[in-house]
C-alpha cells in the first residue's frame, strides 16, 4: 500500500508542477525571450519527469507476478492455449485478441515475456497519444493512473482496445470518419465493448441542452434500477445474459455513483467552454455525455462501468486541455481538484475494496 501512496503523491506533484506554469502556448514552443524559454524549459523538464514516471508505472505492470491483477492468471492460462492450438472461433475471445497471442508465440512462449510485451504496447500506445495531444502531460499523466493503471494490469484485452480507440477518436476528430470507423472496428476485435464508440459518430446538438442530458439520464436509471436494461441486452446479446444474475449484478453501487458524479460534474463545466459550434466540439461534449451515460448503466450490473472506460481514457486528455485552454480563472484550481478526488478514490478502493483488482501487496515476478 505504501508504493501507491508514494506513486500518488509523486503524481500529485508532478501535477502541481506542470500547473504552475505561466503559459501553456509558451511551454508548448521554444521562445526566443530569455524568460519564456525558462519557462518551456521547465515545463519540458516536469514533462520529461512525467514520462519518467509513466515509465515506472510500466515496468509495475510489465514485470509483475501472475496474482498481481484479477484476470492475470486467466490470460497467461488462454496464452498458452492459444500458443498450442492456434486461433479458435468457438472460444470466447475475440478474433484480433487470439491472432495478437498467436503472434507472439511465434517468438516466444514465456508467460513472462508476454506479460512485458502486453504492456509494453498498451503503455506506448496510450503515452504516445497523451505526448502528442495532451496539453498538459503531468496532469493527463495522473489521471491515466488513477483510471487506468489497474486496468492495464488486469483486463488485457480491452486494454488494447482502449489504445486503438483513442486513435480512433482522434481520427473522427479530425473528420477522418473511415479511418476513425476502421480503428473502432480494430478496437472491437480486441474487445467487442468498443463497439460503444461508434456512438461517438452521433453529436447531435441536443446534447448541448443540460435539460435533455439529464432526462436521458433518469431515463437510463429507471432501465438500470428496474432490470429492464437486462432484458433488453439479453434479446439482443444473449451472450451477456448471465452476467446480470452474477456477483457484478446490483452491487457497486458506491463506485457507480462517484463515476456518475463526476460525470455529471465534468459535462457541467466543459459544455459552456467548448467550442460547441465546431465538429470537434460536438463530439467532445458528446463523449462526455456518453462517460455519464454508461455510468448509469452500471447500477444494473457495475461491469458496465468498464464501457465507460473508452470515454474516460479520452477524458484524461480532453478535460485538461479545454479546460487549461479556457482562460477561466479557476481552470487550473479543477485540473488539480480533478486528479486529488481521483487519487483519493484510488486509494479508497485499494483499502477498502482490494477484490476489484488485486494490486497489493505487491509481488514482482518470480
Amino acid at each position: 500500500m505504501l508504493l501507491y501512496v508514494f506513486l500518488s503523491i509523486t503524481s500529485l506533484f508532478l501535477v502541481s508542477l506542470g500547473l504552475s506554469q505561466e503559459s501553456v502556448e509558451v511551454a508548448l514552443a521554444w521562445p526566443n525571450e530569455p524568460g519564456d524559454r525558462l519557462i518551456a524549459l521547465n515545463s519540458r523538464l516536469t514533462n520529461g519527469l512525467s514520462i519518467l514516471f509513466a515509465v515506472a508505472l510500466w515496468a509495475l505492470t510489465a514485470f509483475r507476478s501472475a496474482s498481481i491483477g484479477n484476470d492475470t492468471q486467466q490470460y497467461l492460462l488462454y496464452f498458452d492455449v492459444f500458443a498450442s492450438e492456434g486461433i479458435d472461433s468457438s472460444r470466447s475471445f475475440e478474433l484480433g485478441y487470439q491472432l495478437l497471442n498467436v503472434v507472439i508465440s511465434k517468438f516466444t512462449t514465456d508467460p513472462h515475456v508476454f506479460l512485458i510485451i502486453m504492456a509494453t504496447i498498451m503503455y506506448y500506445g496510450t503515452f504516445h497519444f497523451i505526448m502528442r495531444y495532451s496539453r498538459n502531460i503531468p496532469a493527463s499523466t495522473c489521471l491515466f493512473f488513477c483510471v487506468l493503471f489497474s486496468f492495464f494490469a488486469s483486463v488485457l484485452r480491452q486494454g488494447l482496445a482502449i489504445v486503438i480507440a483513442l486513435y480512433g477518436y482522434q481520427r473522427l476528430k479530425e473528420h477522418k470518419q473511415i479511418v476513425a470507423a476502421l480503428l473502432f472496428a480494430l478496437a472491437a476485435s480486441f474487445h467487442l465493448s468498443a463497439i460503444v464508440c461508434f456512438l461517438l459518430f452521433f453529436h447531435p446538438r441536443w446534447l448541448n441542452s443540460t435539460a435533455v442530458l439529464f432526462t436521458i439520464i433518469f431515463l437510463s436509471l429507471g432501465l438500470s434500477m428496474t432490470g429492464l436494461l437486462g432484458r433488453i441486452v439479453n434479446s439482443i446479446a444473449p451472450r451477456y445474459a448471465h452476467y446480470f444474475s452474477s456477483r457484478y449484478a446490483s452491487t457497486g453501487w458506491l463506485s457507480v455513483t462517484y463515476s456518475l458524479v463526476k460525470g455529471i460534474l465534468l459535462y457541467l463545466y466543459i459544455r459552456p467552454i467548448t467550442q460547441q459550434d465546431s465538429e470537434s466540439g460536438g463530439i467532445i461534449i458528446s463523449n462526455f455525455a456518453l462517460l455519464i451515460l454508461f455510468a448509469t448503466f452500471g447500477y444494473t450490473v457495475n461491469l458496465f462501468t468498464r464501457a465507460s472506460h473508452y470515454f474516460d481514457a479520452i477524458a484524461i486528455i480532453e478535460f485538461p486541455n479545454i479546460v487549461l485552454t479556457s482562460g477561466k480563472n479557476s481552470s487550473r484550481l479543477a485540473v488539480f481538484l480533478l486528479c486529488i478526488f481521483e487519487l483519493i478514490m484510488f486509494i479508497i478502493i485499494l483499502i477498502f475494496r482490494p477484490g476489484w483488482n488485486h494490486l497489493y501487496p505487491y509481488e514482482f515476478w518470480s
